[in-house]
């Protein structure tokens, strides 16, 4: 299971493990489909133009949900487009902050917290 692992500090500068958030894997899924719905175009996977599906619309009105990059376990490319918005210069600072710490090993140092709770 993945977690977000919340470090203090204390008077002298030490770290210390200061919380475990479980299923952190959830948070970051919301945080993609949300940038994802945000920032790139609609997503059609491969899987519904094998079977005739042409549009997004289409696929929608016939599955019963909205298509998504997230939910294209087969298509490693798919999630790489949302993960790759942290390069792009079309997004927020703000986006871009939130999308970095969906990511393994990231770490926010004490002087950018407050742009990272912006």
């Amino acid at each position: 299971m993945s977690y977000t692992e919340i470090f203090g500090f204390d008077k002298t500068g030490d770290a210390y493990s200061a919380a475990d958030i479980r299923n952190a894997f959830r948070g970051s899924m919301a945080i993609w489909m949300y940038l994802e719905g945000k920032y790139l175009p609609p997503y059609l996977p491969e899987y519904a133009k094998k079977i005739g599906i042409k549009t997004t619309e289409e696929f929608e009105q016939k599955k019963g949900y909205k298509s998504s990059r997230c939910m294209a376990i087969t298509e490693q490319d798919a999630m790489k487009e949302i993960w790759d918005l942290v390069y792009s210069d079309t997004i927020s600072e703000t986006d871009k902050i939130c999308l970095y710490t969906t990511f393994d090993n990231c770490l926010v140092r004490k002087e950018n917290m407050p742009k990272l709770i912006k």
